[in-house]
């Protein structure tokens, strides 16, 4: 079991350089749409961005798949028909210092999911990796996560539904390599994740809000806090490393407050739009302010086809498609992204995304 999930779990992407700021997880239907999600989420994707989402759901729902993967601008010039080479340290940080200007990035992650009147609960197993080459200094900077976790979100509903609460738990196994790697080391060879990984047990909680005004366009409001008190790890071997890894936890996930805004524009009988701002981590907010500004829109069509669209992080163009027939749903999109830590020069990348889900 420890094998296949150490292996699986390489099929994620490669970060680079220093921490950017990043949430837990990310759906992709709200990262075609900018990201703006705090005030939508009314469906499976609710537990990831604003757990008062999940309230006052009448009809159970199961999610029994759904697989997301994702691949940077710079995977092309990587991928040379093996994907072999992406379970390898070693290969990815000598590929990545033979292709510099870009960062490159792979992730995959799978979501089973359970849905009911105001009570949610699921699993979750994620990996990605991203990675660059610095040309001034040769050296390569890699980022490195496998997730494995599980969660459980209540919410209720007040005053009929204009006013809803939700909190929700995690416990979270995380597999984590955040360094940067001289020319010599690389040289040197022998590099793997699962000696390199560092790997840590964590418990987690997030809470939200929303206010919805009964008139027109139902306008919300929403709030968010994700890894209320910031998420911590204890450091634990127990699914993706050995006695063999480096001492240590992985780093924290730290506290973000989100909030956001929604309204819903009806074009006919099934046909309407939604449309969504979010203004993200309002607490560490300074001279970088666009890249807290999320924005987009979501069109539905009879809830079988969507299309939507967006700005991501203040700067970076999003879209995105699905079609949903059946309980089946296939989703499409792409966005841009600061991966840099706050403060640093920007690096931006591009990624492409597709999700299968199979729910009832």
């Amino acid at each position: 079991m420890k094998g296949f999930l150490a292996t699986a779990s390489l099929l994620g992407a490669v970060n680079v350089f220093a921490r950017p700021v990043r949430p837990f997880y990310q759906a992709g239907r709200a990262l075609a749409m900018g990201d703006a999600y705090t005030a939508v989420g009314t469906d499976f994707e609710a537990v990831y961005y604003n757990p008062a989402g999940i309230a006052r759901r009448t009809r159970p729902r199961v999610k029994l798949m759904d697989i997301e993967a994702s691949v940077s601008q710079g995977f092309v010039s990587l991928f040379d028909g093996s994907l072999t080479k992406f379970l390898s340290l070693q290969k990815i940080l000598e590929d990545t210092a033979e292709n510099p200007g870009q960062p490159y990035g792979i992730g995959i992650a799978f979501l089973p999911q359970f849905l009911v009147k105001n009570f949610s609960i699921g699993v979750l197993f994620r990996a990605q990796n991203e990675a660059t080459y610095n040309e001034a200094d040769t050296t390569t900077s890699l980022f490195s996560s496998a997730d494995l976790g599980a969660y459980i979100h209540y919410g209720v509903a007040l005053a009929g539904g204009i006013f809803k609460l939700g909190v929700g738990g995690k416990i979270l196994n995380r597999a984590e390599l955040d360094r940067t790697y001289t020319a010599a080391e690389i040289a040197a060879g022998g590099l793997s994740f699962t000696t390199q990984w560092k790997e840590g047990l964590g418990l987690g909680v997030d809470m939200g809000a929303l206010l919805t005004v009964p008139v027109a366009g139902l306008p919300t409001f929403g709030v968010s806090v994700q890894d209320f008190g910031n998420t911590t790890f204890q450091d634990k071997r127990v699914f993706f490393t050995s006695d063999s890894a480096p001492q240590g936890a992985p780093e924290n996930l730290e506290q973000k407050i989100n909030a956001g805004y929604s309204m819903i524009l009806k074009q006919g009988r099934g046909v309407r739009t939604v449309l969504a701002v979010d203004y993200k981590d309002v607490t560490r907010v300074g001279s970088d302010y666009l890249d807290h500004l999320h924005a987009g829109f979501e069109f539905n069509y009879a809830n079988m086809f969507y299309l939507r669209g967006g700005v991501n992080q203040g700067r970076y163009w999003t879209a995105g498609f699905g079609l949903e027939i059946g309980g089946m749903g296939l989703e499409f999109g792409s966005y841009g992204e600061n991966l840099a830590e706050r403060g640093a020069s920007r690096i931006s990348d591009r990624k492409y995304l597709g999700r299968y889900v199979l729910a009832f």
